[in-house]
């Protein structure tokens, strides 16, 4: 199967599917999957919604050391004026997040 953003957008509803049942280490396996093809086709916003995916699966998981790591991997690929509509796509907002487990 081809990588392609659109495959990314079907990890990322699978993810939230899993995440809204607890489910963490599938989600956290779902994240893994998005992050191959963020890399893959080396999308900016798509590493950053991984990364985010990601930090909230392990750190559901209780890895809060590797959450931060990974939160503070996607602000690297944050671009504010960017990014601004990914809250209604992807329900993320970069910032929130982190400092939760500040």
């Amino acid at each position: 199967m081809e990588e392609t953003p659109q495959l990314a957008r079907v990890f990322f509803g699978l993810w939230v599917f899993y995440h809204a049942r607890a489910e963490h280490q599938i989600g956290r396996e779902l994240s893994e999957q998005f992050l191959t093809v963020a890399h893959h086709v080396q999308d900016p916003t798509l590493l950053l919604v991984g990364h985010q995916m990601l930090a909230q699966s392990v750190y559901c998981l209780g890895e809060m050391a590797r959450a931060r790591e990974l939160f503070e991997q996607a602000l690297t690929y944050y671009d504010p004026p960017q990014h601004r509509a990914l809250a209604l796509l992807y329900v993320v907002t970069t910032n929130l997040f982190r400092h939760c487990i500040d």
